[in-house]
């Protein structure tokens, strides 16, 4: 595996450098030139990087790499969806959450069917950051898929009801409240309450 000295980073000559040091750079503000190498990486388009962002999400041994790899898909926005739908789908439950968080930053309601169709991963960290960034999202398609994630288990349910209360479900808020604290003082007035099934 080949190391990049990036220690004394002059933000001249950053053209060209490769997509890899050039997402350590982004991935580290300390060196400098955070913005100059994503302005470089957003100039060469997902077409051209695309490979290397989703190589260095995958990446479970510099987290630098990877971390660098997710601020440059959530900076290209829309255009990078396709990319992380694909990536929800990927083997990897890591690889499914990290793009859960990215989907949520990007905000797309594109997103939405595939994000509520992950509210029924195996894995919960999966689970959860689908919840989580069909909140951020913000559109009402996933209620009703938020709904049915609501059932025994505790986390399950904090993330479904913090999702539905950021979507403007008023009995989540309450939901969510006792989840945390445990009492019928969470009880918002007029709030419906949550009814077993």
């Amino acid at each position: 595996m080949r190391k990049f000295d990036i220690t004394a980073v002059s933000c001249e000559g950053l053209t060209g450098k490769s997509v890899e040091e050039l997402l350590l750079l982004v991935a580290d503000a300390a060196k400098g030139c955070r913005q100059e190498a994503m302005d470089i990486l957003l100039t060469r388009g997902l077409d051209a990087v695309g490979l290397s962002l989703e190589r260095g999400v995958r990446d479970d041994d510099r987290a630098d790499l990877r971390n660098g790899a997710m601020e440059m898909l959530v900076a290209f926005g829309e255009p990078a969806v396709p990319k992380l739908l694909q990536l929800l789908k990927d083997a990897n439950e890591e690889v499914r959450n990290f793009s859960t968080v990215m989907l949520g930053d990007i905000g797309s309601p594109t997103a939405v069917e595939l994000l509520s169709e992950a509210l029924r991963d195996p894995d919960a960290t999966v689970r959860h950051g689908a919840a989580e960034a069909l909140g951020k999202i913000g559109d009402h398609r996933a209620v009703e898929p938020l709904r049915e994630m609501i059932h025994g288990d505790f986390w399950d349910n904090f993330y479904a009801s913090a999702a539905l209360a950021a979507l403007g479900e008023t009995w989540a808020q309450s939901l969510g409240c006792e989840l945390t604290h445990g009492g019928a003082e969470c009880a918002a007035p007029g709030a419906e309450r949550l009814q077993p099934a």
